[in-house]
């Protein structure tokens, strides 16, 4: 089911019964809120797959820790310095908060690491999306990103070496076996060669002392 907050409270009690009979999956607000409404933080918002409050005036998000079962969380034109309670939605998969006040990835976009199906987040509007390396610093802090202000994520440079180590390793391998192979052949000549070389000493040998044995016997002179 499907819902729209027109900027009129007096669709509440119809927000709440929908929340309570489970049968809410989407809700959107267009209200000058600076908050969440309470009834989430309630647990009345625990099968919401999709939030949005777009074009408000947030300056908090406390309460989206209770949505668990977000995929869909758009906050874009408010006032939010900081998004707190990410860290609980683990089925995240886009996330929108253009337009905002964040002034740092790390620092606004609190425990947003824990977002391991995201996807694709929009930051454009923000004071830290206007400095160099945001997409990287953005995709270090979320590793599953795959689009960033509907741009394609690069690979972690991990990943774009990865074909380069795998080909260091291989040939490090190769030559190691040549080595080795190298080794081997280096010892197994030696020895052959070494025990050549005891067989003849030996030879050698027997010979000297089979020719001892045939000289006649040498008797001292008298004198």
């Amino acid at each position: 089911a499907r819902y729209t907050w027109p900027g009129h409270f007096s669709y509440l009690f119809s927000l709440t019964k929908s929340l309570r009979a489970g049968s809410l999956m989407e809700l959107r607000v267009a209200e000058e809120l600076r908050s969440l409404p309470k009834e989430l933080s309630e647990g009345l918002g625990e099968r919401l797959t999709l939030l949005d409050v777009s074009g408000n005036l947030l300056e908090s998000t406390l309460g989206l820790q209770h949505c668990s079962l977000l995929r869909f969380l758009f906050l874009a034109r408010n006032q939010l310095q900081r998004v707190e309670g990410l860290g609980s939605l683990q089925r995240l998969q886009e996330l929108d908060v253009r337009e905002n006040l964040l002034p740092s990835p790390g620092a606004s976009l609190h425990m947003v690491g824990n977002c391991t199906q995201l996807l694709t987040i929009s930051v454009m509007g923000n004071p830290f999306a206007e400095k160099e390396g945001y997409r990287r610093q953005l995709s270090d802090l979320i590793p599953s990103l795959r689009h960033i202000d509907g741009q394609p994520v690069d690979p972690p440079l991990h990943v774009q070496l990865q074909p380069q180590l795998s080909s260091v390793k291989s040939a490090g391998s190769l030559s190691l076996r040549r080595t080795t192979s190298h080794f081997d052949h280096t010892v197994s000549s030696f020895s052959t060669r070494s025990s050549s070389s005891s067989l003849a000493r030996s030879s050698s040998t027997s010979s000297l002392a089979r020719a001892r044995s045939s000289l006649p016997a040498l008797n001292p002179s008298p004198k």
